[in-house]
């Protein structure tokens, strides 16, 4: 079921297995379904979240009562807390809570999910009630093995302060420096990334850049989400980068709206003290009957082909800045575009709350801003249509 993308058979004292998953966000027809104790993962899945020592997903929505947030499109993303009990018949261990909506219910949403997450026995990170808090350092005790998480997320409205709930930040020059100072506390280190550009099959020259960084900081292993599609990945100096893994769980109309919405990865890590065993991918496919199924047989094959080449656009620098502007020219026209071509009357609106919030983290958002300056380069450069 899995494409092994590297594995070493030398036999070692030790062996860890963890398992990553991308976006978790049990939204609406998700929720439902596991409210009413119906099943969204296919068995060869189950079987795989068993068989591991660690699994861990990025938690896209806070689980609490429906505490109202102005500054969100009517509250934003929450989830029941009655879901929170099923993350362990899904074996989920533990999860991140560094991402761009852990706050859309404000700080009662990260008190209620943090404390709900802690009755259920489900460890998390990345996030807490101020900004000591939310940059804690997960460490994981497995077979002696000490595995060490940091997470962090883009600025998107969403990050804690020094007494104010949210997110750890992702920085990339504060961040490397703190895997520098805290690698030698694990003997696996994973950085775990809520980072990049939405419904690009390529990450930003500033993510590559970054998520490089890390590696030559001291991370084993870089391990991104929030794009809502599947990235690529390489082998950049010993470590390993997964650039987004896509949704896991996810039921959106916009988020759908998109292309490459409707399928991912996992990534399986067998590791030992620094060193990869083996590496693995485990595809599957978000499908319309409301269930998440593994990818197998020669659509297993054609999906490795298709991770291969958008791997590719990666490693090839050429190739890289060509995607690069294909992907600005396409979220320039579908999205960025009419947003400024209506600031004028939209921001005069004073009841549009959503909009000034949204035009707010455009220009504040450092992902926004890289992608507009390109696009603005583009516009000068007669690449695309102002």
């Amino acid at each position: 079921m899995s494409i092994v993308i590297k594995e070493n058979k030398k036999p070692t004292e030790v062996q860890v297995e963890l398992l990553f998953g991308g976006d978790f966000c049990p939204i609406r027809r998700y929720e439902e379904k596991i409210l009413a104790e119906k099943q969204i993962f296919d068995a060869d899945l189950l079987k795989t979240f068993e068989e591991k020592d660690l699994f861990v997903v990025n938690l896209e929505a806070p689980f609490c009562t429906n505490y109202h947030n102005p500054k969100r499109h009517g509250g934003g993303l929450g989830v029941s807390p009655e879901i929170a009990k099923y993350l362990k018949e899904f074996k989920i261990d533990a999860v991140g809570l560094a991402n761009n909506h852990i706050l859309d219910k404000n700080q009662r949403g990260i008190e209620q999910t943090m404390k709900i997450l802690e009755q259920s026995g489900i460890r998390h990170f990345g996030a807490g009630l101020n900004l000591a808090e939310a940059e804690k350092f997960a460490i994981f005790e497995l077979k002696g093995l000490k595995v060490g998480i940091l997470a962090v997320a883009e600025r998107e409205l969403n990050i804690a302060g020094i007494d104010t709930a949210g997110a750890a930040p992702f920085e990339p020059v504060l961040t490397a420096q703190k895997i520098t100072a805290l690698k030698d506390q694990v003997n696996f280190m994973v950085c775990y990334l809520h980072v990049g550009h939405e419904f690009m099959l390529t990450p930003s020259p500033r993510i590559r850049d970054a998520c490089r960084g890390f590696i030559d900081a001291g991370a084993d292993t870089v391990i991104a989400h929030h794009p809502h599609v599947p990235q690529g990945y390489e082998h950049y100096h010993g470590g390993w980068i997964f650039y987004s893994l896509g949704n896991l769980v996810f039921d959106s109309p916009y988020v759908s709206s998109y292309a490459e919405t409707d399928h991912g990865y996992l990534v399986k890590l067998t590791i030992d003290k620094h060193e990869f065993k083996c590496v693995e991918l485990i595809p599957y496919r978000l499908t319309p009957e409301i269930m998440v199924e593994a990818i197998t047989g020669e659509r297993k094959s054609n999906y490795a082909d298709f991770l291969r080449k958008i791997s590719f656009w990666i490693s090839d620098d050429k190739e890289f800045i060509k995607q690069w502007e294909i992907n600005v020219a396409m979220r320039w026209e579908q999205d960025y575009q009419g947003m400024l071509r209506n600031l004028s009357k939209r921001y005069c609106d004073a009841t549009d709350l959503p909009f000034l919030n949204n035009l707010r983290n455009l220009f504040s958002c450092p992902t926004h801003n890289e992608l507009l300056n390109q696009a603005f380069d583009m516009i000068e450069a007669g690449k695309i249509q102002r």
